[in-house]
């Protein structure tokens, strides 16, 4: 369940950014949660499951190599194919 609280800022500028930003991260839940609902799995356990893709640092001297895996889990495979997401090779 999403929740917000009051936040009470000094600048209407700032106010109206919190409320953006909370509007957005509304915005992509409910699409995540339209895609998945025919998975018929908690939201709670979807974004566990996203939490842990993971990609693995590599350090060659001072060059840092970011490698994402390639082997994904049957409920992992099944989200990112819904929502559409595909990653390439290294980041």
């Amino acid at each position: 369940m999403l929740e917000i609280r009051p936040l009470f800022l000094r600048k209407e500028t700032r106010t109206r950014g919190y409320a953006f930003i909370c509007m957005l991260s509304y915005l992509v839940t409910k699409y995540i949660w339209d895609r998945l609902k025919v998975l018929n799995i908690q939201q709670e356990f979807i974004y566990q499951t996203l939490d842990r893709i993971q990609y693995i640092v590599y350090t060659f001297g001072k060059e840092n190599i970011k490698v994402l895996p390639t082997d994904y889990s049957e409920t992992q495979d099944k989200i990112l194919l819904l929502l559409n997401i595909k990653f390439p090779c290294q980041l």
